[in-house]
C-alpha cells in the first residue's frame, strides 16, 4: 500500500493542482509551479520507495521500525500538502486576483497517496506486532 502511494505521488504532479476561472477554466499542474515543497514531496516518495526496496527482511536499529518510518513519511507529506494548499504559487495568485485560486484534483490525488503511505505504515506495524507475538509463544 505504501509503495502504491509512493508511486502515485510523482504521478500526481502531472495532474492539475491549481485552477481559476477567467471566462474559461484555466489550470496549472504542480510541474508548472514546481517549488521546494514539490521537491520535498518527490524526495519523501523516493525515500519511501528506497525503504521498501531495502526492507528485504532486515530490521532497522532499535527505536526505528519500517511501519513507523512509513507513517512519518505519510504525515510529513500531509504537512507539505497543507502548506501547498494554504499558499498557492505567487504567479497564479497575481493572475487570479478576482476569483481566487482553487485546488484541483491533482492535489487530492497527492493527498490520497500520502494516506496510502500512512495506511501502509499502519499495516506494517500490525504485521510486525503479529510476528513478534508469534515468535514469543510463552505469553
Amino acid at each position: 500500500m505504501a509503495a502504491l502511494g509512493a508511486l502515485a505521488m510523482p504521478i500526481s504532479l502531472l495532474f492539475p493542482w491549481y485552477g481559476f476561472k477567467l471566462g474559461s477554466p484555466i489550470s496549472a499542474t504542480a510541474i508548472d509551479s514546481f517549488n521546494f515543497a514539490h521537491a520535498a514531496l518527490l524526495l519523501t516518495a523516493g525515500a519511501v520507495l528506497y525503504l521498501l526496496l531495502r526492507a528485504d527482511g532486515r530490521s532497522l536499529p532499535r527505536p526505528l521500525s519500517h511501519g513507523g518510518l512509513l507513517i512519518a513519511a505519510g504525515v510529513w507529506s500531509f504537512v507539505i500538502l497543507g502548506y501547498l494548499f494554504a499558499d498557492p504559487p505567487d504567479e497564479l495568485v497575481d493572475i487570479a486576483t478576482i476569483g481566487g485560486v482553487r485546488i484541483r484534483y491533482g492535489a487530492f490525488v497527492a493527498a490520497g497517496a500520502a494516506a496510502a503511505m500512512v495506511i501502509g505504515g499502519l499495516r506494517a506495524r500490525q504485521e510486525a506486532a503479529r510476528s513478534t507475538a508469534a515468535a514469543s509463544p510463552g505469553k
